[in-house]
């Protein structure tokens, strides 16, 4: 038997059952999770900072790899996350350079 093209089919009816799991995961400079954050919101914490100790070994390294040196380059106070390698990048759109 055909169908025609313009019938549309009833949506499936939802169960009263039906629940849905919301949850909310961040990392912020100076704020490892939610709570964090909302405690640097509530202090109203200025966030921006040097370069941590643990990213300037990474800067270094890529330096040496470039053949640059610390002389070469303007490292800029800003708003820098402890573990820039689990930024998900991919999740807006931005390339991993």
């Amino acid at each position: 038997m055909l169908k025609e093209l313009h019938t549309v089919e009833k949506p499936k009816e939802s169960k009263v059952e039906d629940i849905a799991i919301i949850g909310l995961a961040c990392k912020f400079a100076e704020a490892q999770d939610k709570d964090q954050f909302w405690q640097v919101l509530r202090e109203g914490k200025d966030c921006i900072r040097k370069l941590p100790k643990s990213r300037k070994e990474n800067v270094d390294e890529y330096l040496k790899f470039s053949g640059l040196t610390l002389d070469d380059v303007i490292i800029r106070e800003g708003g820098y996350l402890e573990e820039i390698d689990k930024f998900d990048y991919a999740f807006f759109k931005i390339s991993p350079k």
